[in-house]
């Protein structure tokens, strides 16, 4: 609850009462100025409409400015909430991926997924991970939240797959091997999601935020898939496309975790879902409704 202080109040200083043209007040403003620079790699125009923009140490600037009122001076000139202002942060090609992959593929992503996808091969993965998902946190790229979660071993392998001309699975088969690796409490977990920013530069929506934690376990499931695919094959970052993307394409009807396509568009090529404790009847029904469309599955 707000409570007004009981602190004695600071004695304003007066303002210089200049003309609105004049160089102090220009000066006054412009010190009170924090330059929230969106450096692009690569020199690339980004996709928030800004277009290609001068290119400074061989990345493309694009200058945001997210101003207050300041008091007393020029109604028509701001300053930034210097506590709260997004630090300035130079995008790598990683980053970009990185970026985008929250923005089209996935929801969200824990660190230790990130490291796993973009730090392979190094001693500390995680760490890394964590150190730059910090940094982009405070450029305003991305969120950071914490919920508590259940998380399975990372997959390599699906545990169903279907294509048009093969034999029925074996549904109770399935719905066995996915109820009963359910195994750990859960936990609390750190995750990443893209911000508002970020989502309007790639593809011009809102941000996916965590609508409701019991989901995600879920969505860090789907994640793993993601980093699997990911990891055998970066390109799948450009045909990969999450429920977000195709639910206008579904209307009505159940979504699949994801699917791979060129487009956002159905029918995909191949459908993924990360399996919960499913049922027999889930999983039969799954499979009835793909395979009445003649269209490839995996279930992880």
């Amino acid at each position: 609850m707000w409570r007004p202080s009981l602190a004695p109040k600071p004695v304003a200083r007066p303002i210089n009462r200049l003309a609105p043209n004049s160089r102090s007040i220009r000066a006054a403003i412009d010190a009170a100025r924090i330059d929230q620079t969106l450096l692009i790699p690569n020199g690339k125009p980004c996709h928030h409409g800004l277009g290609a923009q001068p290119t400074e140490a061989s990345g493309t600037i694009a200058r945001i400015w997210p101003f207050r009122n300041y008091n007393g001076i020029n109604a028509s000139l701001n300053e930034v909430n210097t506590s709260k202002a997004p630090q300035t942060v130079r995008l790598t090609e990683r980053d970009d991926q990185i970026l985008r992959a929250l923005s089209c593929c996935v929801r969200l992503f824990s660190v230790d997924q990130v490291g796993l996808a973009w730090w392979p091969g190094t001693k500390q993965p995680t760490s890394l991970a964590k150190k730059r998902l910090n940094e982009l946190a405070k450029g305003g790229f991305v969120t950071a939240e914490r919920a508590f979660a259940r998380r399975l071993k990372f997959p390599h392998k699906a545990i169903s797959s279907w294509s048009p001309g093969e034999t029925t699975p074996n549904h109770a088969s399935i719905a066995w091997k996915l109820q009963s690796r359910w195994t750990d409490a859960p936990r609390m977990v750190a995750v990443f999601t893209a911000s508002e920013l970020t989502s309007k530069r790639h593809i011009g929506k809102r941000a996916n935020r965590l609508k409701r934690a019991f989901q995600l376990s879920h969505d860090l499931g789907t994640s793993d898939i993601f980093v699997a695919f990911y990891r055998k094959n970066p390109s799948v970052l450009y045909s990969w496309w999450s429920e977000d993307h195709y639910a206008t394409e579904r209307r009505g009807t159940k979504l699949p975790d994801a699917i791979l396509n060129d487009t956002p568009t159905w029918p995909p090529k191949l459908v993924l879902e990360f399996g919960g404790a499913y049922s027999k009847r889930r999983v039969t029904a799954f499979h009835d409704a793909l395979s009445r469309e003649k269209i490839p599955y995996e279930i992880w």
